[in-house]
């Protein structure tokens, strides 16, 4: 899950998968989709990853505006 927010809305992007998220810019969301890594990284697969496999992403974008005291939440 990632979230971008200001006083007025909060942008989320929510996905199935463990995902590298950055927002190295104001405004911006950057995802990284590929990951080859060829021993381990200490990061909870205890193996590397030498081989590139087909696999299904999908992403939900959750949009929630402000108002006061109250918020909508729009899908």
């Amino acid at each position: 899950m990632a979230v971008l927010e200001d006083k007025g809305k909060r942008v989320t992007l929510h996905s199935g998968k463990l995902h590298g998220v950055a927002a190295l810019e104001e405004g911006w969301l950057e995802v990284m989709l590929d990951r080859n890594v060829f021993r381990d990284d200490r990061k909870r697969l205890g193996q590397g990853v030498p081989k590139r496999v087909l696999t299904r992403t999908e992403f939900a974008i959750q949009l929630i505006l402000y108002s006061g005291p109250c918020f909508r939440n729009i899908l």
